[in-house]
């Protein structure tokens, strides 16, 4: 990037602000996901300095789900079912898509 670039590019926000800003969009979700759509590791001390920002949710499989505070939170229990792009930010943004299989995600061929 830097040769893109012509120089360092400094990051210009934290990495709180950047997870605060992903659960705003894709939350509610794991630290795994976050992880998988940043790229970054070793995640969890960032979800603990904002604890008192963040509710946290247990999945039906008993992951710790992840939200800000201020988010809306719909009832979960009568969700319509919704077709995907192959290229979509529901499929990207997290380590296994929330509310979808294997076979859901995996590449198929319509006939």
């Amino acid at each position: 990037m830097d040769v893109w670039t012509e120089g360092r590019v400094e990051p210009t926000m934290s990495v709180e602000q950047m997870l605060l800003r992903y659960l705003g969009a894709f939350g509610p979700a794991t630290v795994m996901d976050f992880q998988a759509w940043s790229g970054l590791t070793k995640c969890r001390p960032y979800f603990d300095n904002l604890a008192d920002h963040l509710i946290e949710y247990r999945s039906e499989q008993g992951q710790i789900l992840y939200d800000r505070t201020d988010a809306f939170a719909p009832d979960m229990t009568d969700v319509p079912v919704r077709f995907l792009y192959d290229y979509d930010n529901v499929l990207l943004a997290y380590r296994t898509a929330p509310g979808s299989s294997p076979r859901a995600t995996s590449k198929c061929n319509a006939h």
